[in-house]
């Protein structure tokens, strides 16, 4: 995605940092900046705001070694679908 155009309130996104994985919501676009609120998933509260570029990424800082949040350029089902899919093999 490379414009605020591309992004939509109450779209669901997924953001990443290294191997970290969190799940959010855009709640606001604005010209140069998306907001995003974290969703409650897995072992975090969510309700955390990050803000981004309209390139994706994060202007506010991410885990310590792995940079700033980048929300994901994957589609939103396909990346859940992928995680399930990982999900369903760890339990075998």
């Amino acid at each position: 995605m490379s414009n605020a155009d591309s992004w939509v309130v109450d779209q669901e996104v997924y953001m990443l940092s290294g191997p970290y994985i969190i799940k959010g919501v855009v709640v606001k676009v604005d010209p140069s900046v998306v907001y995003v609120r974290e969703l409650p998933w897995l072992c975090r509260l969510g309700g955390e705001l990050y803000r981004f570029n309209t390139e994706g990424k994060g202007l506010d800082e991410g885990k310590d070694e792995f940079g700033v949040w980048e929300l994901d350029d994957m589609p939103f089902a396909e990346r859940t679908a992928l995680l399930e899919q990982g999900d369903s093999e760890k339990k075998r």
